[in-house]
């Protein structure tokens, strides 16, 4: 049983509890651009890539991971 009591009214309380316990977005190619995206709330990483080329993340909003993008040789 989780409780939250927002410190003000309930009226503008947000609250969010992250359930993806994967990685977002795997990248496994090559020439790959992700442009004006957001990605929120996961237990692991919004973006993982490994061993790729040519791969851009850009004007992208990323927030609530327990790591951001996560990059393996490449």
């Amino acid at each position: 049983i989780l409780y939250y009591y927002p410190e003000e009214g309930f009226a503008d309380a947000h609250f969010t509890i992250a359930s993806l316990d994967t990685n977002m977005v795997e990248v496994n190619a090559e020439y790959i651009t992700f442009d004006g995206l957001t990605f929120e709330s996961g237990r692991k990483a919004a973006i993982y890539s490994s061993n790729v080329s040519n791969f851009t993340v850009q004007n992208c909003i990323i927030r609530d991971f327990k790591f951001g993008i996560d990059i393996k040789g490449g």
